[in-house]
């Protein structure tokens, strides 16, 4: 088959360049940035070797999805106008090590409280790689004679000097300078897809991932919607709004509701289907987003004011909230008193029926 994608080479200048030109990006819908130094350092002690490490799989296209920003501090910038992003697909913890490491970072994890220093990833200048079982690339608190990593990798005749003057023996500068110059041209196996529809994207990343993060419909979605022009990112967008959601106690809303709702607001059908909401078009998403919000608004001020409801653990489910937003879309304004009547009706039938209890994706 013509088709199939070829397999092809980056050195590791070449994944930092493009990295830093903002050619290279980990799109949003990967996992946290999870990786300790110990597990850094063993791909850097196998790169070292010449061990290989795995294919990084990434999708080249012209359309923008929303991305990550920041890598250990480092701002990273916007794809050069013209210039087609390479997503990264399969590779993101590789990836993310390989740029921490050549800079030496500081990183924050999510899930901890201290900063992880890439600096304290070091080159055991005491042993050599005719011992392969012995790592040479390791941590500081394991090395007695080292140089950090990054000087390594960074390493280029000014600092063979600096070294010199820093008490470093010559044969241990010819150590350093021969195991950077095994890190430069270290030829990283990469497979570049360049089906331009995210769809496709999506496809492989899922099939790649099985045994690891499975996207939600709200990732999808957050990828697929994604308008730098229009200056609109899903994913924030909700997240902003959480956090008007918890100041009115009703945090516990997940963003499945969003999608039923613009489903049947956009959707011809009015259906709130999963195959119906992954084919609703971007513009006309972001187009309701804003009516959207504010009907789940006025339904959360609907149920505080009048069903007496203050806050979102005693709710039944929250995809109660679909109906009676789309009533608001609907209807633009308050309930008369019939209309309240029925709503009324409707919200405890449900709720007694478990009439929307399953209304998950």
């Amino acid at each position: 088959m013509n088709n199939q994608p070829k397999p092809d080479s980056k050195t590791y200048d070449d994944l930092i360049s493009d990295v830093k030109k903002g050619i290279i990006k980990v799109p949003k819908f990967q996992r946290d940035f999870v990786w300790d130094l110990k597990a850094t350092a063993k791909l850097l002690d196998s790169i070292l070797k010449g061990y290989p490490i795995g294919t990084f799989i990434l999708w080249e296209t012209d359309q923008r999805i929303n991305d990550i920003k920041n890598i250990g501090g480092f701002d990273l910038p916007e794809t050069p106008i013209g210039r087609n992003v390479q997503y990264v697909l399969d590779g993101q913890q590789r990836i993310t090590s390989l740029f921490a490491a050549y800079l030496g970072a500081q990183i924050r994890k999510p899930t901890e409280k201290k900063v992880t220093d890439y600096k304290d990833i070091v080159v055991n200048l005491e042993e050599n790689l005719e011992e392969k079982e012995k790592d040479i690339v390791t941590v500081k608190d394991e090395a007695e004679v080292f140089i950090p990593l990054h000087d390594v990798l960074n390493f280029d005749y000014q600092m063979g000097n600096e070294l010199e003057q820093r008490g470093f023996e010559k044969p241990q500068i010819n150590q350093i300078s021969a195991y950077s110059s095994a890190f430069k041209t270290y030829a990283f196996s990469t497979v570049t897809l360049r089906q331009n529809d995210i769809e496709s994207a999506i496809e492989v990343f899922t099939r790649i991932n099985t045994g690891g993060k499975v996207l939600t419909l709200f990732e999808i979605m957050s990828a697929k919607t994604y308008d730098e022009a229009a200056d609109f990112d899903m994913q924030a967008r909700w997240e902003k709004f959480q956090k008007r959601l918890n100041d009115s106690k009703y945090e516990n809303i997940s963003p499945s509701v969003l999608l039923q709702i613009l489903s049947l607001v956009i959707s011809e059908s009015k259906e709130c289907k999963r195959k119906t909401i992954l084919g609703l078009d971007k513009a006309d998403i972001i187009a309701r987003w804003d009516d959207v919000i504010s009907a789940i608004e006025k339904t959360i001020d609907h149920f505080r004011t009048v069903l007496r409801i203050p806050v979102s653990q005693i709710l039944p489910y929250d995809t109660l909230i679909v109906p009676f937003a789309y009533f608001f879309l609907k209807t633009g304004k308050s309930p008369s008193g019939q209309q309240r009547k029925y709503l009324e009706e409707l919200f405890w039938r449900s709720s007694l029926s478990l009439r929307y209890s399953s209304a998950r994706m």
